[in-house]
């Protein structure tokens, strides 16, 4: 027996008559749907935030008028089987989708690189000319997604000048319609990390082409210092500053996090294996920033490995196996020194 299914996204996009704003991308999609959700909201626009985020779309489709815009958080699993079908005549693409950067993640669920990064780009397949698409340029997947859509194409970059929003001279920079326009000083952005700059531009230029005055996005900018488990200033103790960055899932977001905070000496890290390649984080903690690493199994095994891969013996941080995050974190206490930072980031 073959039994047709759906899924909220779907359904959504196959019935709400307002114009969506779409979010994609292996990390950073919470920050910037609650970014553009804010500087919209600032501007006073009858603004929605749903989806992966925690609320579904169809919880408030009934508030939804011909004015409304609804901002959507979007997975990979719930864009795999998005699609445009004759029961669905209205089913299209999110009139503004963003795409962030992306690296290989849900393998576990998705099987290859390769189909995750197609489920990602289903984002984009059903767009028309009337809409727009942001694109991340700093990250080879996310880059070359563009020719997926019909719609207008805009790029974010903290590398290199683009038409859309990129970083100079500590600025951020808008650049749309051949109009450059400094937006804000980049020391001035409550969001901790240079990763983050990212989603602050993507954020940026959306906010833009939906029509918020530059006014609007500082201020945002300016107040919005991140979402709870994302880089989350948890307390201090005896000198120690404690930060829960537990929704570091990937290698990339451990780095960044680590990068973001310069201070860290200790590291909490591992968990369930999904098959991740841990190389560049073994590389990044060769360097010699972290002095003690907490590890929980199984994929703990596999960090200290490729950390054992390229040190002696000698040049490597103090390992801690632990079972229990009360464990983790009296040693931690215990081995952390005063005025230095202990991260959770898992990587897993």
């Amino acid at each position: 027996i073959m039994i047709q299914y759906t899924t909220a996204t779907n359904i959504f996009l196959s019935n709400a008559k307002v114009k969506v704003i779409g979010i994609t991308g292996t990390k950073g999609k919470s920050t910037t749907s609650t970014l553009i959700y804010k500087m919209l909201k600032k501007q006073g626009f009858d603004v929605y935030l749903g989806g992966n985020i925690g609320q579904s779309p169809l919880d408030f489709i009934d508030k939804l008028n011909d004015n409304s815009w609804t901002v959507l958080e979007i997975s990979s699993y719930q864009l795999n089987d998005l699609k445009k079908s004759p029961a669905s005549p209205r089913l299209g693409g999110p009139h503004i989708a963003v795409i962030l950067m992306i690296t290989s993640e849900h393998l576990d669920y998705h099987g290859t690189a390769e189909k995750y990064i197609d489920a990602k780009r289903n984002i984009l397949r059903f767009q028309t000319t009337q809409d727009f698409a942001i694109i991340n340029n700093d990250y080879v997947a996310s880059h070359e997604s563009d020719i997926f859509t019909k719609a207008k194409v805009f790029q974010v970059s903290r590398e290199r000048e683009v038409i859309g929003c990129f970083i100079a001279e500590n600025y951020v920079w808008i650049n749309i319609d051949g109009k450059r326009e400094k937006i804000i000083d980049t020391n001035k952005i409550k969001l901790l990390g240079k990763h983050n700059l990212e989603n602050v531009c993507a954020a940026t230029c959306t906010a833009s082409l939906v029509g918020v005055s530059k006014g609007n996005i500082v201020k945002v900018l300016e107040e919005f210092g991140g979402l709870p488990h994302r880089l989350e200033f948890v307390g201090e103790k005896n000198g120690i500053r404690f930060y829960n960055d537990s929704l570091a899932t990937v290698t990339d977001a451990s780095i960044a996090a680590m990068q973001a905070l310069p201070d860290t000496e200790t590291l909490i890290a591992g968990g369930y294996d999904r098959g991740l390649d841990y190389g560049s984080l073994g590389q990044y903690l060769s360097k010699g920033q972290i002095k003690t690493l907490i590890l929980f199994a199984p994929s703990g095994k596999r960090i200290w490995d490729e950390v054992c891969k390229i040190t002696s013996e000698e040049s490597r941080p103090e390992k801690f196996d632990v079972k229990t995050m009360e464990q983790a974190v009296r040693i931690a206490a215990a081995e952390t020194n005063p005025g230095k930072i202990c991260l959770l980031s898992p990587a897993s």
